[in-house]
């Protein structure tokens, strides 16, 4: 199967994650969140979820009424759980420029 735009298969069998990656970026800042298929209910209903919230994020980003930090705000805490698989840790990285 072919991943959907922005969006990765991805199964870590060290900590038994399987699911899929939403990625954006804009403006230089990233909006990744995970979507595990047992907590929605297998492959294709966690492919589903993201594809449905990659679809309302790009819809708020292409109204231009928020910038791309409030939106990506927004949706991070919508379901804060699914953000990062037990055992995966958010890595802060400073940005080139300094921003």
């Amino acid at each position: 199967m072919a991943s959907p735009k922005n969006i990765t298969r991805y199964t870590y069998p060290m900590n038994s994650f399987q699911g899929w990656r939403l990625a954006l970026r804009r403006k230089g800042i990233a909006f990744i969140r995970y979507f595990s298929d047992r907590e929605y209910g297998g492959e294709q209903k966690s492919l589903q979820t993201a594809m449905r919230m990659r679809e309302a994020i790009l819809a708020c980003l292409g109204e231009g009424k928020e910038s791309p930090e409030t939106v990506f705000e927004r949706f991070k805490r919508e379901n804060d759980l699914s953000r990062f698989p037990r055992g995966l840790k958010q890595r802060h990285r400073p940005h080139p420029e300094g921003r």
